[in-house]
């Protein structure tokens, strides 16, 4: 009898663990060009740019043979062939730190450093338009509680609203920057839920109903605020089938609190239209998880795992979507962007 009763036990837990796992959604990877073979070194940001170009952000020092200073440097590829189209080297600024890549709505390109601690507004050309933020004027201590609205702190990465406002994830100085479209600051977000404070926000995203998206780093979770940048819920990322690593993530070693945890959101990414899907990578275990935003939040399911083979990822760290079921994500710890086609989710349990 005890023994009949130990495996109906096991049974009911195996069924419990099995309805606890995402649905998995199968893909297609095509590498647009692997860094490796290039000097291409870290891929830290990509994005799409109209309907056929796709700008990619490196932290390598050359290409085609051709020596350019550290720092970073834009290759442009063509978005139907993956073939490159052009190489642009933005401005080097003192103690750079290629971060983060977007498009706006009028196809101008964003880049975030954050070891510059500045984002620039570049022409496809790689010519500066506008730049906010600056080091600090004076030396600043890590715990600084009242630094400019300017003064970034590692800025992790960059957004637009329907009205063209600039949004600034600032992750060391926890909080998001808000900007006219002319740069005048307008609002800092700094806040959650009952009135905590936002901790190292490493990415963020904008839906159709101009709603925010913010991924904390050190949480598991999303936090997500409505238009008039009241708070709205909380997401939390849902459990995985595969084993977390116990590595800790660290993209500045100077920066040693922005670090990928377990379970922990970092890139993220809105596809456009109305019935956008937002999706969302975890450093830690390596996955991409999609959630339907149309209504309620809700996941839709999970694709990738921590690893070096094709239908794997290293870190990815950052996802520009142009489709619900077309990605294209960098890939800094295998030194590479993918493009990914995606199929419908299957139940769990039945591979990946």
């Amino acid at each position: 009898m005890r023994s009949a009763s130990l495996r109906m036990l096991l049974c009911l837990m195996s069924i419990h663990r099995l309805a606890a796992q995402t649905p998995v959604i199968p893909f297609k990877p095509s590498v647009l060009i692997p860094g490796y073979a290039t000097s291409l070194g870290e891929v830290v940001g990509i994005a799409a740019v109209g309907s056929n170009t796709l700008f990619v952000y490196a932290r390598g020092s050359s290409i085609a043979g051709e020596a350019v200073q550290p720092g970073a440097q834009l290759l442009t590829f063509d978005a139907a062939s993956l073939k490159l189209q052009n190489t642009v080297h933005p401005p080097i600024v003192s103690r750079s730190l290629a971060q983060a890549i977007r498009a706006d709505r009028d196809e101008n390109i964003w880049v975030v450093d954050a070891g510059a601690n500045v984002v620039m507004k570049l022409t496809s050309a790689g010519s500066v338009r506008m730049i906010l933020g600056h080091r600090p004027f004076s030396p600043i201590a890590p715990n600084n509680q009242n630094p400019s609205h300017e003064e970034f702190r590692r800025p992790s990465d960059v957004a637009f609203d329907a009205t063209k406002r600039i949004y600034v994830a600032d992750a060391l100085n926890h909080r998001i920057e808000i900007f006219e479209s002319n740069g005048r600051w307008v609002k800092e977000i700094a806040t959650k839920g009952t009135g905590k404070p936002l901790t190292s926000p490493l990415s963020i995203a904008i839906d159709a109903k101009d709603r925010l998206f913010v991924a904390e780093s050190g949480s598991d979770s999303i936090q997500i605020y409505n238009a008039d940048w009241t708070f709205f819920k909380a997401v939390k990322m849902p459990p995985s089938s595969q084993k977390p690593s116990t590595e800790k993530f660290v993209d500045d070693p100077e920066s040693a609190d922005l670090v990928g945890v377990v379970g922990g959101p970092h890139a993220l990414c809105i596809s456009p239209g109305p019935d956008g899907v937002l999706f969302a990578a975890d450093v830690n275990p390596g996955r991409i998880v999609e959630f339907s935003i149309k209504d309620d939040i809700s996941v839709v399911g999970e694709l990738g795992g921590r690893g070096k083979g094709d239908n794997e990822f290293g870190w990815v760290h950052a996802i520009a979507c142009r489709a619900p079921d077309l990605l294209f994500v960098a890939d800094l710890l295998n030194w590479r962007a993918e493009k990914l086609v995606l199929s419908p989710p299957t139940p769990p349990g039945r591979g990946r």
